[in-house]
């Protein structure tokens, strides 16, 4: 898989991302790091503790890294929980399925591409 069927697969700009990052071999390295980032896990645990504020900035740090690496469907999704969270309310569940789906599916694939690569 090359980092263009990656990003084909997730619904993402490369050319974008590359005219921010500027080459190849430094978008393939910040998007495997995206698969150690916590601010997913961190908006999760900061939910079930009811945990607004904290929950906010974790989802506000999700959509910008996703939509710095081009994560278009998965900065989108993140973007609607932070709006939520930003008036004060908790999203509703089925929000954060959409975005457990979109973040599984990225991880999944950057997986997938760092095992053929």
């Amino acid at each position: 898989m090359t980092l263009s069927e990656l990003y084909e697969a997730l619904g993402g700009d490369l050319n974008d991302v590359l005219e921010r990052l500027g080459d190849p071999e430094t978008a393939e390295h910040f998007i495997i790091a995206f698969a150690d980032d916590p601010s997913y896990s961190q908006l999760i645990q900061n939910l079930s503790e009811n945990d607004i504020q904290s929950a906010f900035r974790a989802s506000h740090t999700l959509k910008g890294v996703s939509l710095s690496l081009g994560l278009t469907r998965l900065g989108n999704v993140s973007g609607a929980v932070c709006e939520n969270l930003r008036a004060g309310i908790s999203p509703p569940d089925s929000l954060l399925k959409q975005l457990e789906a979109e973040y599984c599916g990225v991880i999944a694939a950057i997986n997938n591409f760092k095992k053929c690569n």
